[in-house]
C-alpha cells in the first residue's frame, strides 16, 4: 500500500511542478537559547525550502471573517522532498507574496504525506 501513495506523491509533485509555481517555506529559527528572563529564544538558524504548489483563492462561501477571511489564500503544496513539514506561525512566499500560514492539513493516508493543504494569510 505504501507504494501506492508513493507514486501518488510522486504524481502530484509532477502536476504541481508542471502546472503551478515555487512556493518556499521559512521556518522559524531552529536550535536558538531560550533566555528565561525574557521568555524568548535567541539564535538559531531558520530552515529554508522550496517545493512546488498551486495557490487558489478561497471562495466567498468559505470566507467566514474569522477564521478565513477575505484575501487569504489556499495553497496546495507537494510533500516530495520535505523533510520539514510546514506549521502555523511559518512564513510562505510564492512570487511577490509573503503570508503567514494560518492552518496546514497533510494528506497522508497510511502515514505518507502526499501533498499539504494550507491556508495562509498576507502580512
Amino acid at each position: 500500500m505504501s507504494d501506492f501513495y508513493l507514486s501518488t506523491a510522486a504524481e502530484v509533485e509532477e502536476v504541481l511542478a508542471e502546472d503551478g509555481q515555487p512556493i518556499t517555506v521559512i521556518k522559524k529559527a531552529q536550535g536558538g537559547t531560550y533566555n528565561p528572563a525574557t521568555g524568548k529564544v535567541t539564535g538559531g538558524t531558520p530552515v529554508k525550502y522550496t517545493c512546488n504548489g498551486m495557490v487558489y483563492d478561497f471562495g466567498i462561501k468559505d470566507i467566514d471573517g474569522t477564521l478565513i477571511k477575505v484575501g487569504d489564500k489556499k495553497i496546495m503544496m507537494s510533500a516530495v522532498g520535505v523533510t520539514v513539514p510546514p506549521e502555523v506561525d511559518d512564513a510562505i512566499t510564492f512570487g511577490t507574496s509573503k503570508c503567514v500560514i494560518k492552518s496546514v492539513n497533510a494528506l497522508d493516508p497510511a502515514g505518507i504525506v502526499v501533498y499539504y493543504d494550507i491556508q495562509a494569510r498576507g502580512v
